[in-house]
């Protein structure tokens, strides 16, 4: 079993490198905004990471074969 990295956490830790390569060339008025989107998005990309880690190895998925075969959740009201 595989412990893996979601997809929130990727994203907001790409969202972090990107705002951390527009600092040099965002203008010195402005760059303040830059620096708080990285700081903001990396740490919200360290809290999802805590959160993937926390939750232990996922379980294989299970086969396909008898998809569709279980108990319907809603089932279509009776007929009158």
């Amino acid at each position: 079993m595989k412990r893996r990295i979601g997809p929130r956490t990727r994203f907001f830790f790409l969202l972090a490198v990107t705002s951390l390569v527009l600092v040099i060339p965002t203008p010195e008025k402005v760059r303040s905004v830059t620096w708080f989107a990285a700081g903001l998005s990396l740490l919200w990309a360290i809290l999802f990471l805590i959160e993937d880690l926390s939750r232990g190895p996922r379980e294989e998925a299970p086969d396909d074969e008898g998809a569709g075969t279980g108990d319907v959740v809603f089932a279509p009201p009776p007929h009158r």
